[in-house]
């Protein structure tokens, strides 16, 4: 594979000749001259079309508005908080409050300072405790590498295996639901195992395209260790993100006691729920929007040396990509992250209203209210898929969310079936990932609290840490693994033209795996 010893990342000296530029193909631009480009572009391309375009590693600023709208959303919510802690709350009265206990039962306290060298109760000693819950974290993340090695060899045979895995559970919960007379919930468990097994011969002549660039994204990644630091930074974010929201929540709650319109109270509630939902899409695609960065970056400056390593003439991709995510494209990240936070919060409005409609009993609204829940759902997966792939093209080429998300449609249109077919397989391969990393941390934690003899709810505690842990870590590699092979497909539609030039011989494993027979008239060229 041309790039089996993976990238190496140098910087070239501004006072000596690059060691670049003695390579077949380098250019001190992009990944190829305006003319070049142009040229090999008008002779076509065997693999995905013809047309080509430029990396672009300084975009301009885009979608500015989105940015101001997002930071201005985010100074409303420190306002409300505010408000809502500075309010006074009137008191409940002693009779309103429900008991919070039965009549003679005896309330234990917990002791505060206590010796975390003594156990307690049933439980074992912090001091023993502690390194095995450590051990079973850090087993997940072992899980999670060894998975991540997995799929960088056994790529088709993983994409075989989650088809496998999907009916497997299908026809289980299928056995379930027929044993217990649930005859609709069996009847769709079947569909859903008929539907993998159609698509697992329908998509065959597909698999070795997918192994081919599970293999890419897995070298990239393994070559660039940032790439996890990011995702952990993403996950990291996250985190405190839902942590501030919840104060803000516990805040908005004191405010609306104080409002007597109830349109005042729904308004405040709406925009919590909005705020919630736009923060946590603009986290994720900022990660998403870094990854891409550097795997285009990858694609469009490595080169192919002679003993096969691939050389990226960047110093610290990861931080500059980030660094475009942050500053560059974050207006069009905000853009795209606004529209599915709208619809996020488009649906929970309709949840509220059917919830209240079935108390009412109200059940024509509430039918309307969920088929019009559905209808949203539809949308909002639509879009969401979308804004994968128009992200990318942010990161790559620097467009705004509107030239993006047109671009996006337009490759679609070209290679729709490919793309779908493409992120089906992968998807599989990753879901089934995160199901196996999550039972073997769990059971490992769970191996461990029996091995040392604890009590039964201390044993569940390890297993649901390290089932937890694992899906958490696995989280991380899903991420940047889906970025990959996103960025990778639309590098090789946008522009196969740099890969030939940069890197040949993977260009050519590409060529040799793409279905051409597929695709109307790809024969002909």
């Amino acid at each position: 594979m041309a790039n089996k010893a993976g990238p190496k990342t140098n910087a070239p000296s501004p006072s000596s000749q690059s060691p670049y530029e003695s390579l077949p193909g380098y250019s001190t631009g992009a990944s190829s001259s305006s003319a070049d480009v142009n040229h090999e572009s008008s002779e076509g391309d065997a693999l995905m079309g013809g047309q080509s375009e430029k990396f672009n590693r300084n975009p301009k600023y885009k979608d500015v508005w989105a940015t101001f709208a997002f930071l201005g959303h985010l100074v409303v919510l420190l306002l409300l908080t505010v408000a809502g802690f500075r309010v006074t709350v009137p008191d409940t009265p002693d009779h309103d409050v429900p008991s919070r206990h039965l009549p003679n039962q005896r309330i234990h306290k917990t002791p505060t300072g206590a010796d975390p060298t003594v156990p307690v109760g049933d439980y074992p000693k912090l001091s023993e405790a502690g390194p095995l819950f450590a051990v079973t974290v850090l087993g997940g993340l072992g899980f999670t590498v060894m998975y991540f090695m997995l799929m960088q060899k056994y790529a088709r045979q993983l994409i075989s295996a989650s088809f496998i895995f999907n009916t497997a559970v299908a026809g289980l919960l299928a056995i379930i639901y027929l044993a217990s007379g649930a005859m609709i919930p069996a009847i769709f468990a079947l569909l859903y195992a008929g539907v993998h097994i159609f698509m697992y011969f329908a998509y065959r002549s597909r698999m070795e395209f997918a192994k081919v660039i599970l293999n890419n994204v897995a070298t990239i990644t393994r070559a660039y260790p940032s790439l996890f630091v990011t995702g952990i930074i993403g996950a990291v974010s996250q985190t405190f993100w839902t942590l501030t929201w919840v104060i803000s929540a516990i805040a908005a709650a004191r405010l609306v006691q104080a409002f007597e319109s109830d349109a005042a109270k729904y308004a405040v509630v709406t925009y919590i729920m909005f705020s919630m939902f736009w923060t946590s899409q603009v986290i994720k695609n900022v990660v998403h929007v870094t990854v891409s960065g550097v795997f285009a970056t990858y694609y469009f400056t490595g080169i192919a040396t002679a003993d096969g390593t691939v050389v990226v003439p960047v110093r610290n991709p990861t931080l500059k990509s980030a660094k475009r995510a942050l500053t560059t494209s974050f207006g069009s990240i905000a853009f795209g992250s606004l529209i599915v936070a709208l619809i996020q919060t488009l649906r929970g409005i309709l949840n509220t209203v059917r919830r209240n409609a079935q108390d009412d009993g109200n059940s024509a609204l509430a039918l309307a209210a969920t088929c019009a829940d559905c209808i949203m759902s539809v949308v909002e997966g639509l879009v969401a898929f979308i804004n994968v792939y128009a992200y990318t093209q942010v990161a790559i080429f620097g467009k705004s969310y509107l030239e993006a998300g047109r671009d996006t449609w337009a490759l679609l249109q070209a290679r729709g079936l490919d793309l779908v077919i493409n992120d089906d397989l992968t998807s599989g391969v990753i879901g089934l990932g995160g199901v196996l990393v999550a039972f073997l941390s769990g059971t490992l934690g769970y191996v461990i609290g029996l091995v040392k003899d604890f009590a039964p709810g201390m044993v569940w505690a390890l297993a649901g840490c390290g089932f937890i842990a694992g899906l958490l870590q696995f989280w991380v590699l899903a991420e940047i693994v889906r970025s990959g092979v996103a960025t990778t497909f639309v590098c090789l539609a946008e522009d196969p033209v740099a890969l030939r030039r940069t890197k040949p011989q993977l260009y050519q494993q590409f060529m040799d795996s793409y279905p051409r027979s597929v695709v109307g008239g790809v024969d002909d060229v």
